[in-house]
């Protein structure tokens, strides 16, 4: 599932975000898993 924005992106990188909560309640870490290879993304910004 995609973020809902009023544009369509550019760039399809399946995979998920993981994020840890401080004891304030702001994200302390923010780190992404990627199902497609660096390779494969960097394809879609040059073939378009």
């Amino acid at each position: 599932m995609g973020v809902p924005v009023p544009w369509r992106s550019r760039l399809s990188i399946p995979g998920h975000s993981e994020l840890t909560i401080n004891e304030a309640g702001l994200i302390a870490s923010h780190v992404d898993y990627w199902e497609r290879s660096r390779l494969d993304v960097l394809k879609q910004v040059f073939s378009r």
